[in-house]
């Protein structure tokens, strides 16, 4: 892969080269010859396709006057406009116009696809292998543990998946791939916060952590939705199961909400908890305080439909389909309820 440094390394030959950027990109630094061999002064960007038979090269303009990193940007654009010449950049570009907030981690979705563009963004989609995926997603493994391989092997999936309902690609390169390639094997987690732990948790300076231990929210639709009165709405568009759902705030609930919401993120609270747990042998995790959640409504007494319900669960089976009950007032008590139970626990001397 070419850098400005290397480009400012390279010689002229006795003879016209082709210096190719990133292979598979089409890309290529076209190197003029010289009667006397030096460091190069300037150079001509071109790019080189093939369809259908045929080979094609069109010079999209001069170093140094185009930098490097302009000339990648030139590239895409040309690519994208060229029909069945497709970047993974450009599609990953498309994918997320399309999906929006259709994800239900939308920001987790992005740091995954930020790490796709890296490895492969320059190059077409057409011409990435199943061999260079699946060694991407090893090495990732490897590096950064089997769980976040596996997230990655999902992103790469849904992605390849658009390129080919788009047409970009005729044939789905992970077709076949499964989790195995990573190592890892789920294991359900049952983590929960104990009374000490919930205790101390309360004394951190983390508005968002009280309020998701007071309502069961996800983290993320507790950053992204909104207040409306006593409630907290989430929009379908959000929401995990695409269904708008709410909650009741009681008074500490609602003494913990901003009028423009919770000002932090997810990856800073993320950042907070390492940081207070650096010297945990069992952390804990914001999705833990939604099953601490669960089990502290069902202790209080509550119908575990109810619980279901105020949580967003999707109910499976017939009573999906046919039990369209919103339960109103028992979410109120059910919120009210947890209120109290966490009240009791962290001022317990």
């Amino acid at each position: 892969m070419l850098t400005e440094p290397k480009i400012k390394r390279l010689r002229t030959e006795f003879k016209e080269r082709l210096q190719i950027d990133i292979p598979g990109s089409g890309l290529y630094l076209r190197i003029p010859k010289s009667a006397s061999p030096s460091l190069v002064k300037s150079a001509a960007w071109v790019i080189r396709t093939k369809r259908k038979g045929k080979a094609t090269r069109r010079k999209i303009g001069s170093w140094p006057a185009m930098s490097l990193a302009a000339a990648r940007k030139r590239r895409e654009e040309i690519m994208c406009a060229d029909d069945g010449l497709t970047t993974v950049s450009s599609t990953i570009l498309e994918y997320s116009k399309y999906e929006g907030d259709k994800r239900k981690s939308s920001d987790q979705a992005a740091r995954y696809l930020k790490n796709i563009k890296e490895a492969f963004g320059q190059r077409i989609i057409s011409t990435i292998t199943r061999a260079e995926l699946v060694d991407e997603i090893r090495m990732c493994s490897a590096d950064r543990g089997e769980r976040t391989a596996a997230i990655m092997l999902s992103q790469y999936r849904v992605l390849f998946r658009f390129a080919l309902e788009s047409g970009y690609i005729e044939n789905n390169p992970l077709d076949g791939v499964t989790k195995k390639i990573t190592g890892y094997q789920y294991k359900p987690r049952q983590r929960i916060l104990s009374p000490d732990e919930i205790r101390e948790m309360w004394q951190w300076d983390e508005p968002v952590l009280k309020f998701l231990l007071l309502t069961g929210l996800r983290i993320n639709e507790a950053l992204r939705g909104h207040q409306d009165g006593e409630r907290w709405i989430i929009p379908a568009e959000i929401s995990k199961n695409k269904k708008s759902h709410w909650v009741h705030l009681p008074t500490v609930a609602l003494g913990l909400t901003c009028p423009d919401g919770f000002r932090t993120t997810d990856q800073r609270v993320q950042l907070l908890l390492r940081e207070k747990q650096a010297e945990y042998e069992d952390t804990f995790t914001p999705h833990d305080l939604r099953r601490t959640v669960s089990t502290l409504l069902n202790e209080a007494g509550c119908a575990p439909h109810i619980v279901d319900k105020m949580l967003n669960h999707s109910i499976s089976g017939i009573a999906g389909v046919y039990n369209r009950a919103e339960y109103e007032h028992p979410r109120i008590d059910a919120a009210i309820a947890l209120e109290a139970a966490v009240i009791s626990i962290i001022t317990k001397d």
